[in-house]
């Protein structure tokens, strides 16, 4: 059964709704979770990591043209 807040949600996710979505349950992988360390080389080598997993799930694929090898949707790039 769908809440009224994920009703609210859809809703105000509008057209990239399912975009919103795969990303909110990308993010929830532990390796996206906020994360502190006082060492730079540690910090910078996490969200490395991080990029390269998104990169591979084809997050950045969007922003770029589809001559340029993307899909051309900068909406969803925005959204992301």
């Amino acid at each position: 059964m769908t809440s009224t807040a994920e009703h609210l949600r859809n809703a105000l996710d509008g057209r990239w709704r399912d975009i919103k979505n795969a990303m909110r349950a990308r993010l929830s992988d532990e390796i996206f979770r906020p994360h502190y360390t006082p060492n730079t080389v540690i910090a910078r080598a996490k969200v490395a990591e991080q990029l390269k997993i998104m990169a591979a799930a084809g997050a950045a694929e969007d922003g770029f043209r589809k001559e340029h090898g993307g899909n051309g949707d900068v909406g969803a790039a925005i959204t992301q």
